[in-house]
């Protein structure tokens, strides 16, 4: 008797599994941060479709910490949350984190010239997931929501930034002290272990 063949997944079912197992390998990596990723487990568990901006249990979002030949950090400073952050965005449809960030950078900030960092690329990981609240956005009629953010790494070989000015009104290439002053309760620690290497 021959085994019942299952039927293939759809896009999306394909592409929730791939977003579980990437969250099952990071946290398997840093089994201190099971706790602190416990919402976007849940999210996991009761959606299907990640990337909807419309579902207001929160939605995934990638982010890319663009550092220079000088080991600056590019910092932008975003229009609608009023503060510096690094590049970063929205995912859109079955859009792998790691593209979307990558599509983030050049998007924001016209870089072209970017690589991931070589460790994140060995490990094929996020160099960090992290779960914040957006606030509520009246003119685009948006209530409150969660971003689960997957964050990379990436090496620029030039500094010519052009910005996105519909959402960004300027940028600045900061040290890390600098970075961690505009920047408070980033996980700044785990991008100077990635760039003191290259010191």
């Amino acid at each position: 008797m021959t085994a019942k063949k299952e039927p293939p997944l759809s896009p999306e079912a394909h592409y929730h599994r791939q977003i579980t197992d990437l969250v099952k390998r990071y946290i398997r990596q840093h089994p201190g941060e099971r706790e602190r990723l416990s919402d976007l487990k849940g999210l996991l568990r009761k959606h299907q479709i990640l990337t909807n901006r419309k579902n207001y249990d929160g939605h995934l979002t990638a982010s890319a910490v663009v550092v220079d030949m000088s080991h600056r950090i590019l910092l932008i400073y975003h229009k609608a949350l009023d503060k510096w952050l690094q590049p970063g965005g929205h995912i859109d449809g079955l859009e792998t984190p790691l593209a979307a960030a990558s599509r983030e950078i050049e998007e924001e900030t016209k870089l072209t010239q970017v690589q991931l960092h070589p460790a994140l690329l060995t490990q094929n990981l996020p160099f960090d997931i992290d779960t914040h609240l957006i606030p509520a956005n009246e003119a685009k009629q948006e209530a409150a929501h969660p971003h689960h953010d997957f964050r990379y790494v990436f090496l620029a070989a030039q500094g010519n930034v052009e910005l996105d000015v519909t959402e960004v009104t300027q940028y600045d290439w900061a040290t890390l002290d600098e970075a961690r002053q505009r920047l408070s309760g980033f996980p700044w620690d785990k991008v100077e272990a990635l760039i003191q290497p290259m010191k």
